[in-house]
């Protein structure tokens, strides 16, 4: 019987009794597949980064990760890859999808004078009803 953390219970039973999470459930429990070097933890939070859910670009890295990594994929600072804004730059969360959070977040900045902010999607150097009208174009899943 697998006992990965040598505790003496079967990991089988840990995970079925919730006490280990196993997010990609392949019966090992998530600190011991990071412990043994299978998956990766890079912002340390002991959930493999394959299930994380911000990975835009599916490559199983957290984008937080790539983004401390090497800054320059966030070239406006917002937190999203640049590459997942490309084809949907009303994703303001980067979940993929345009969204009632993409618009509270665009809503948050009404009025505000940015220049290069994600929120100004017209790129004017204000958020306001262009951009608002804008986001709304895009509402629902990202091509």
């Amino acid at each position: 019987t697998d006992d990965c953390d040598n505790d003496g219970q079967p990991d089988a039973i840990e995970i079925a009794e919730g006490f280990e999470d196993d997010c990609n459930e392949n019966d090992i429990p998530d600190k011991c597949d990071i412990a043994s070097e299978s998956f990766t933890d890079c912002n340390n939070n002991f959930i493999p980064d394959v299930c994380e859910p911000s990975d835009c670009n599916t490559n199983g890295i957290q984008d937080s990760c790539e983004i401390e990594e090497d800054p320059s994929k966030d070239s406006d600072g917002d937190g999203i890859l640049d590459e997942c804004q490309a084809d949907c730059p009303a994703d303001l969360d980067g979940d993929g999808q345009v969204g009632f959070t993409d618009l509270t977040i665009l809503l948050s900045a009404w009025g505000q004078s940015c220049d290069g902010c994600s929120e100004d999607l017209d790129e004017s150097g204000q958020v306001g009803f262009t951009d608002l009208t804008q986001l709304l174009s895009y509402y629902g899943p990202c091509p």
